[in-house]
């Protein structure tokens, strides 16, 4: 299976997974958004913290604040798709959405 059939096979899966079972993929995502949100301004101020003791070299502190501006960065990703899903879902056909998984599971 080429690399572009298998994203595709992954994006109506996890698709069909949100309109069948809505509450508990949305609930995943909001755990998943609050977890990010938590590391990510954790490390931020694990940054700004070893920054102003100054005990540990600035390249611990750069790191530090990257992985949590990523973290920080991915919560807004999934708070994102938490938002906009109600818009989307009232485009999408689940008959046709369920048609297109059993052609990816036979």
């Amino acid at each position: 299976m080429a690399r572009k059939e298998r994203v595709e096979r992954k994006i109506i899966v996890g698709l069909n997974r949100l309109v069948t079972d809505e509450a508990e993929e949305l609930d995943k995502t909001r755990r998943r958004r609050s977890r990010c949100y938590g590391i990510g301004f954790l490390l931020i101020g694990l940054s700004i913290g070893i920054s102003i003791a100054a005990v540990w070299p600035a390249w611990v502190t750069t790191a530090f604040g990257a992985l949590g501006g990523l973290g920080v960065g991915l919560g807004v990703l999934y708070d994102n798709s938490i938002n906009q899903w109600p818009i989307l879902k009232r485009f999408i056909d689940a008959e046709e959405l369920a048609a297109a998984v059993s052609v990816y599971d036979n």
